[in-house]
C-alpha cells in the first residue's frame, strides 16, 4: 500500500512541476508580447498581454500551492526522508517567491501603462503656443506660472539651420528667434488669453530689439500652429494698433522649434533671479 501512495505521490509531484513549469512559459510569452506592443504604442493590446500574464502567474502560483499540499500528505509517509522534503519545500519556496516577484512586477507594468492611457486621453485637452518676445528666459519664466499652462520649454525657431546652437543664434547666422512653446490645457484658459498675455509682458512697439537687447533673434513674433491662431493673433494686434500702437510684432506660421540647451530651460527659476525687460503692462480693456 505504502509503494502505491509513494507512486502516487511522486507523479503528483512531477505532474505540478510541469505544469508550473508551462504555465510560467506562457506568462513569460505573454510578458514578451506586451513590453513588444508597449514599444509599438499599442498600450490597449499591451495591456491585454498584461492580464494574460497575470492570468498564468496566478495558475503557475495555483499549481506550486497544490505541490506544497502534496507535500504535506507526504510527511505522513516519508517521516525518514527528511532531507527529500525539505529540499521539495525549498524549492517549492523559491518556485513561489519568483512567481509572486513577477506577479507584482507585472502588476507595476500594468499600473504605468493605465497611467499612459489615461495620459493619452488627457492630452486631447492640451495645445501648443509659440511665442518670440525678446530674451526667452523672461518670457519662459511670466509664462510658466499662468493659470492653464501646464508646461513650457524655451528654443529657437524661424530660422534655416537644424538644430542651431545657442552661439549660432547670437550670432544671428541662422535667422532664429529665441522663442517659448507654451503647453496649455484648453479646459482651463484659451489661446486668446495667451496672446493677450503675450503682448503684455514685453514691449511689441519695439522691431529687433527688447530694452538693451539688440539682434532680430529678440524679435517680437508670433508663431502660429493652426489657421485659428494667426486668425485670433491678427485680430489682437489689429485691435492694439488701433489704440495708436505702432505694432511691430510679426505673425508667421511655426516652422521646426527647435529646444536649446539644458542650461537655459527655467533659467530663471533655477537662478531664483526675475527678469530685467520682462514685466506686465495692461495693454486690453
Amino acid at each position: 500500500m505504502k509503494h502505491i501512495i509513494v507512486i502516487l505521490l511522486l507523479t503528483g509531484f512531477t505532474l505540478n512541476t510541469i505544469h508550473a513549469q508551462s504555465d510560467g512559459v506562457l506568462a513569460k510569452s505573454y510578458f514578451l508580447k506586451a513590453q513588444q506592443s508597449y514599444s509599438e504604442g499599442e498600450n490597449q493590446r499591451a495591456l491585454e498581454n498584461l492580464d494574460r500574464t497575470v492570468e498564468y502567474l496566478k495558475a503557475t502560483n495555483a499549481k506550486i500551492e497544490a505541490l506544497y499540499a502534496k507535500i504535506a500528505i507526504s510527511q505522513k509517509y516519508f517521516i525518514q526522508a527528511d532531507r527529500h522534503l525539505n529540499n521539495y519545500f525549498e524549492e517549492a519556496d523559491e518556485s513561489r517567491s519568483d512567481y509572486m516577484e513577477m506577479l507584482d512586477y507585472v502588476a507595476g507594468v500594468k499600473e504605468k501603462v493605465k497611467t499612459e492611457i489615461n495620459s493619452d486621453v488627457e492630452t486631447q485637452y492640451l495645445e501648443t503656443a509659440i511665442f518670440a518676445a525678446g530674451v526667452f528666459w523672461g518670457v519662459e519664466y511670466l509664462f510658466q506660472d499662468v493659470e492653464g499652462v501646464v508646461a513650457t520649454k524655451v528654443g529657437y525657431i524661424g530660422g534655416q539651420k537644424e538644430n542651431p546652437t545657442y552661439k549660432e543664434v547670437s550670432n544671428r547666422r541662422t535667422k532664429h528667434a529665441e522663442a517659448v512653446k507654451v503647453i496649455y490645457d484648453i479646459r482651463v484658459t484659451s489661446y486668446k488669453k495667451l496672446c493677450k498675455y503675450f503682448f503684455e509682458i514685453h514691449d511689441p512697439t519695439q522691431k529687433g530689439r527688447q530694452g538693451p537687447e539688440i539682434g532680430n533673434h529678440f524679435r517680437s513674433e508670433i508663431f502660429y500652429v493652426a489657421i485659428a491662431q494667426k486668425e485670433i493673433a491678427e485680430k489682437l494686434k489689429e485691435r492694439l494698433k488701433n489704440k495708436g500702437l505702432h505694432i511691430t510684432t510679426e505673425i508667421t506660421r511655426a516652422n521646426s522649434f527647435w529646444p536649446a540647451e539644458d542650461y537655459h530651460q527655467k533659467w530663471h527659476t533655477k537662478k531664483e533671479t526675475k527678469p530685467h525687460w520682462h514685466k506686465y503692462t495692461k495693454r486690453f480693456d
